[in-house]
C-alpha cells in the first residue's frame, strides 16, 4: 500500500528520519533554555549556581552545541550578591582567620575549604551556621561531618571544637597524596574541588567553585 501511495506521487519527498529527530531535539533544548532564564528573572538572579545549568545540559544532549561557550555566556549574566565586609560576617572572619593563622594554610587553600563551608552550612553565603544539622540530623556543623561513626565526636561541637578537629583530620582524611595535591593547587577552584572530593566526600565536588572564588576575593 505504501508503494503504490509513493508512485502515484512522484514529486514528493519525505524528510530523513535523523534530521526530523535533530530539529525536535532543537525545539527542547530551546524551550529549557528559556525556561531557565525565566526561573532566574525569578529568583532575581541571586545566587545561581552552574550546577542547574550542568543539569539541564545533561537532560538535553545535543553533542552539536558549544555547551562550554553556552555556559560562559550564562554565568556571565548570572549577579551574585555583593561581598560583605569582615565586619558584616565576624564568624566568617574568625574562621577564614583560623585556616590561615591557626592552621597554616595559603589564601587559595584557605579559600578552597572556606567555599565548602559556604555550601555545606551557609547555604552558598557568607553567613555561616556552624552548629546546623542537616535535615534529619545525620550531619553536622561547618563542615557537616557525620554524627555516626568515625566523625561522631564532633556532634554537637563548638566552633573552636570544629575547626580543630578539621585540623586534626584533613591531612589523614584526605589521604597524604591528595593533601599535597591540595597543598599544591594554584587557584582557588581546584582547591575546593579536591577538598569536596577527598575530605568533603560530596556528590558534586565541581559545584564549591564559585564559593571559593567569592571567599577568595572576600579575604585574601
Amino acid at each position: 500500500m505504501n508503494q503504490k501511495l509513493r508512485n502515484e506521487n512522484p514529486n514528493e519527498q519525505y524528510l530523513p528520519l535523523d534530521i526530523l529527530i535533530y530539529l525536535a531535539g532543537l525545539i527542547v533544548f530551546f524551550a529549557s533554555i528559556i525556561i531557565i532564564w525565566q526561573e532566574v528573572d525569578a529568583a532575581t538572579m541571586k545566587d545561581v549556581s552552574p550546577i542547574k545549568f550542568d543539569k539541564v545540559m545533561e537532560e538535553v544532549s545535543i553533542i552539536d552545541h558549544d555547551t562550554d561557550k553556552l555556559k560562559e555566556s550564562w554565568l556571565s549574566n548570572v549577579k551574585c550578591e555583593p561581598l560583605p565586609s569582615k565586619t558584616q560576617v565576624p564568624l566568617s572572619t574568625y574562621v577564614w582567620e583560623y585556616l590561615t593563622d591557626e592552621l597554616g594554610l595559603p589564601d587559595v587553600q584557605a579559600a578552597g575549604v572556606f567555599g565548602n563551608m559556604m555550601v555545606e552550612c551557609g547555604s552558598r553565603s557568607f553567613d555561616l551556621q556552624p552548629f546546623v544539622y542537616s535535615p534529619g540530623g545525620s550531619y553536622y556543623g561547618l563542615c557537616q561531618w557525620n554524627t555516626y561513626g568515625h566523625h561522631s565526636s564532633i556532634n554537637g561541637g563548638t566552633i573552636d571544637e570544629q575547626l580543630g578537629y578539621l585540623a586534626d583530620t584533613i591531612e589523614s582524611e584526605m589521604g597524604s597524596h591528595q593533601y599535597q595535591r591540595f597543598l599544591a593547587a594554584e587557584s582557588p577552584e581546584d582547591a575546593s574541588v579536591i577538598f569536596a572530593r577527598w575530605y568533603e566526600r560530596c556528590a558534586d565536588p565541581y559545584g564549591r567553585q564559585q564559593e571559593a572564588v567569592r571567599a577568595y576575593e572576600r579575604f585574601s
